[in-house]
């Protein structure tokens, strides 16, 4: 019973932690009860289950769709607790906890939640993330050699290099087309400059998804499907683009039905094995209403032993 009870009370907080994060809006009732939920629960008196909460941030703030609120959401609730967190935690314990979450540790940086230091900046070249880190560690190197790295990007880069970095997002003009789903725009601009819709996203050092950090080099139609523009997608589907399994996972990030319809009504429904993995990433995102869509519609013939929620 005790075990049921302490399970309940963890699907309680991540219930929460996505009501208040899901909802466009600012919702300051989806806040507080969350915020009444993990006092309640009195999770900041043991630091295993505080550990658990902000690993779980950490997770979400990595593989979730990203809303127009995402990120400003998820610095409130670290905000909130953060007497807390720094009383429990030490700045290498906190970054361990972050490291792979860029933005997030970001803002914990500039808000001083976790204190810049000589040991912290060699967590940071470990990470290889010196170049989007370097203002914070710029006072802690030996030479201007990273600073040179990001001057052969781009002549320019500092111009806007503040305000890239808090969107955490590919910098290229095309990659912010298709985010923001501009059709029209993007129509221009491929027929202005004969821009091949077989190209790719180029890497950008202000990048800070995990999933397009590794998948470096995605095609347009992948990132189109990542962030769930519709109009960019089915125009590129107009225009024949090629259509590959791997869709599938970057569509399961972009969180619109839509298109995963579209990749179904197209020839590309999911074997057994492959659900297996599209079901994983699902349950990472924490996108638990597509995970349900494909164990229903693809592993329910077959006792399968990911079947698990979270």
């Amino acid at each position: 019973m005790e075990i049921n009870k302490y399970i309940q009370q963890k699907k309680e907080i991540q219930s929460f932690l996505l009501n208040y994060i899901e909802n466009e809006n600012n919702d300051y009732e989806s806040f507080r009860s969350l915020c009444q939920n993990v006092e309640t629960q009195n999770i900041q008196s043991n630091k295993e289950d505080y550990l658990h909460f902000l690993f779980l941030i950490c997770e979400i703030s990595k593989n979730h769709h990203r809303n127009i609120n995402f990120f400003e959401k998820i610095e409130q609730i670290i905000s909130y607790f953060k007497p807390s967190i720094n009383q429990t935690f030490t700045d290498i314990e906190l970054f361990n906890i972050f490291k792979k979450s860029k933005r997030i540790l970001l803002f914990l940086l500039e808000n001083k939640i976790i204190k810049i230091d000589e040991n912290i900046t060699n967590l940071i070249l470990k990470e290889k993330g010196a170049e989007y880190f370097f203002t914070e560690i710029q006072p802690f190197l030996a030479n201007d050699t990273i600073k040179q790295n990001l001057l052969n990007i781009d002549s320019n880069i500092f111009l806007f290099y503040e305000k890239n970095r808090q969107k955490g997002e590919n910098d290229s003009y095309v990659s912010q087309l298709i985010r923001n789903d501009s059709i029209e725009d993007f129509v221009i601009y491929v027929n202005r400059y004969n821009f091949s819709l077989s190209n790719k996203i180029k890497p950008s050092i202000f990048e800070t998804n995990p999933f397009l950090i590794k998948n470096k080099e995605p095609t347009l139609i992948e990132y189109a499907s990542f962030f769930g523009s519709i109009q960019i997608f089915q125009y590129l589907l107009f225009n024949n683009v090629k259509l590959t399994p791997s869709l599938w996972l970057f569509a399961i990030h972009g969180k619109n039905a839509e298109i995963i319809h579209l990749l179904e009504e197209n020839g590309l429904k999911l074997n057994y094995s492959f659900s297996i993995e599209c079901y994983k990433e699902a349950v990472k995102c924490h996108h638990n209403d597509i995970a349900n869509y494909i164990e229903i519609n693809y592993m329910n013939d077959k006792k399968c032993e990911y079947c698990y929620r979270y």
